[in-house]
């Protein structure tokens, strides 16, 4: 009776009375006592064993409940159940039953492999004890909910633990910044580091709210900020273009006036190439600076006069080298690999409407350093 009442088999109904024989009595009349005592004492002995079976079964359902209710929010269609528990130890076991069937079958083969990481990730949290838990990559694989969700099950669950969370994915970090700053929601969010790694070499750098923002916008700042060279204005003029090409003629002769000039098509070319669209260099000129409020000069007689490739960022490095890719492979069809991985690269911002600033974090492969260099 005393083991079982640590355990989820605990049986009220086994405390009752307790009888011995009167030769047993006679011979050990200390017993007779201790038994008077705790016949005495069954009544309130039994509420109070309730009470700590009614608390005990409670305070699992709350937690089972937050766990399922993360089930849910995750449309898994499925749902904890206590198996046992032991409260001496204070350890409790639960199996996984579909909510459609009736029959409470462990269903944990059933489960897709996305599911079963997102289950394993919540056990995980809800079970580790330690006080540094290193986490990684938990939710680049996810659509933005799930890491949304992520995020937020990983903030609450925490107990007063240290979590170093490992992530390549833009959108955690996104979520990570939002509990900087509105500590109301997310109050336990420490710092939030890039991790560059150039030629075996690393280092952090803070990212801050502000660093995420378009492309676009990221351009023209850096652009507005820089004392930048002619030809560098032309690099970075464009990724611009490139980002609001369009079939709007405005944008194709930005477009196709830029590309001439990064391509080293000569000034001759350019301006007779502009006459027969029935426009001036002059009238290109004055679109680019309405449009991305930039100025630039007429093309000088050598574009690459006052060029540092030295001074350039990485993100201008790829995109430079890119087109110089391009040229050497002159008439050939096919690209190289690491051709094909500078236009990932300048492309790839362009799929998120908002991105971290390409110009101040490098976050990029061994191979494309290599070619940098």
């Amino acid at each position: 009776m005393i083991d079982s009442y640590n355990l989820d088999s605990l049986d009220i109904k086994l405390f009752q009375k307790v009888s011995i024989s009167e030769s047993l009595s006679n011979m050990f009349p200390d017993v007779k006592i201790i038994l008077d005592e705790f016949n005495n004492n069954i009544i309130e002995l039994k509420n109070k064993l309730c009470n700590i079976k009614l608390k005990t079964s409670r305070f699992i359902g709350k937690n089972l409940k937050k766990l399922n209710d993360y089930l849910s929010m995750f449309s898994i269609p499925y749902e904890f159940e206590i198996d046992k528990y032991d409260t001496l130890n204070k350890t409790a076991t639960v199996f996984l039953v579909s909510k459609k069937e009736k029959k409470h079958e462990d269903k944990t083969e059933n489960l897709s492999y996305g599911e079963k990481n997102i289950i394993s990730l919540l056990l995980f949290i809800v079970s580790s004890k330690k006080k540094l838990i290193i986490i990684d990559d938990p939710a680049s694989s996810y659509d933005e909910n799930r890491r949304r969700v992520i995020f937020e099950l990983i903030n609450e669950l925490q107990d007063n633990q240290t979590y170093i969370i490992l992530s390549h994915d833009q959108v955690f970090v996104k979520y990570a910044l939002l509990g900087l700053s509105i500590k109301k929601n997310f109050d336990k969010t420490g710092k939030i580091l890039c991790l560059e790694n150039k030629n075996g070499e690393c280092s952090t750098k803070d990212i801050m709210a502000e660093d995420f923002d378009s492309l676009q916008n990221q351009v023209v700042d850096f652009m507005n900020n820089k004392i930048l060279s002619y030809y560098r204005k032309i690099i970075n003029l464009r990724i611009l273009a490139e980002l609001n090409k369009s079939s709007k003629k405005r944008d194709k002769l930005i477009y196709s006036y830029l590309s001439a000039i990064l391509h080293n098509t000569s000034k001759h070319e350019i301006l007779a190439q502009l006459n027969e669209e029935g426009i001036s260099e002059d009238d290109v000129l004055k679109m680019i600076a309405e449009y991305y409020k930039i100025t630039l000069p007429n093309i000088p007689d050598d574009i690459y006069y006052d060029f540092d490739y030295n001074k350039l960022t990485t993100f201008e490095k790829i995109a430079y080298k890119r087109e110089q890719c391009r040229l050497a492979r002159g008439n050939k069809r096919v690209k190289t690999i690491i051709e094909k991985e500078f236009d990932d690269i300048i492309h790839l911002n362009n799929r998120y409407f908002i991105s971290l600033n390409p110009y101040k974090f490098d976050v990029y492969s061994e191979n494309i350093y290599t070619h940098l260099s």
